[in-house]
């Protein structure tokens, strides 16, 4: 009886190793294995409408350019303050020689001090009504006490208080004056009511006129308004 060759030669127990090799194989190719997905993480974030608790503050940023300046507001009801200064030397007066200012509801005020003139005047802003100022003046050691109005409609529509000892303009001068501007409503009226309230000033000066070269001429003063 002829034997088969060797090469082609099974036992049984190489047969059962392929054939379980075989069944592992065919195995694995129908039943693949399955892969579990990762899942995401739950939502932290809050329902709608509602926030959680803030964190801490930051630091302060560097602070920004400044605006530009808001208008001037409304004067108020107060007292208000109101500088008189003049002054000139070497005789360069021009434009430096008046000062001016203003009492509201009684008129408009203006200081000069010039080589001609030397005086503080008023011109009324109502020109029936009648106003008044009056003044204690210094000098030295002498004192006087004048005033100046518009009681009449004849009369002029401006007056003034001459800040020299006599008429004329005095070589050399100085002094103080501490004086009120008040108004008793209109010209005639018996016992007004509302009146605007009076202003008061002070003054002190100083000038010297002997020679034209150095003539010079100094004037302080301030008047409140409102009070």
């Amino acid at each position: 009886m002829t034997r088969p060759p060797a090469h082609i030669v099974l036992t049984p127990v190489l047969a059962a190793a392929f054939l379980v090799l075989a069944g592992t194989a065919l195995s694995a190719t129908s039943h693949p294995k399955t892969v579990k997905l990762a899942r995401a993480a739950p939502s932290r974030r809050s329902p709608a409408g509602h926030r959680g608790p803030a964190g801490h503050r930051g630091p302060a940023g560097p602070s920004g350019q400044a605006g530009p300046a808001g208008p001037v507001g409304p004067a108020g009801s107060g007292p208000r303050a109101q500088s008189i200064a003049i002054d000139w030397q070497n005789n360069a007066y021009e434009g430096h020689d008046t000062a001016t200012f203003t009492v509201p509801g009684i008129g408009a005020g203006e200081v000069e001090c010039s080589h001609d003139t030397q005086w503080i005047r008023l011109v009324p802003s109502d020109q029936g009504a009648d106003t008044e100022m009056w003044a204690a003046i210094m000098h030295e050691n002498k004192m006087a006490v004048r005033a100046a109005a518009r009681r009449s409609f004849a009369w002029g529509p401006d007056y003034y208080l001459g800040l020299n000892q006599v008429n004329g303009t005095e070589p050399e001068a100085h002094g103080q004056m501490r004086g009120i501007i008040s108004t008793r409503g209109e010209i005639g009226a018996f016992a007004p009511t509302g009146l605007a309230a009076p202003a008061t000033f002070t003054l002190s000066w100083y000038w010297s006129f002997a020679d034209t070269q150095s003539a010079r001429c100094y004037v302080t003063g301030l008047v409140v308004t409102g009070s």
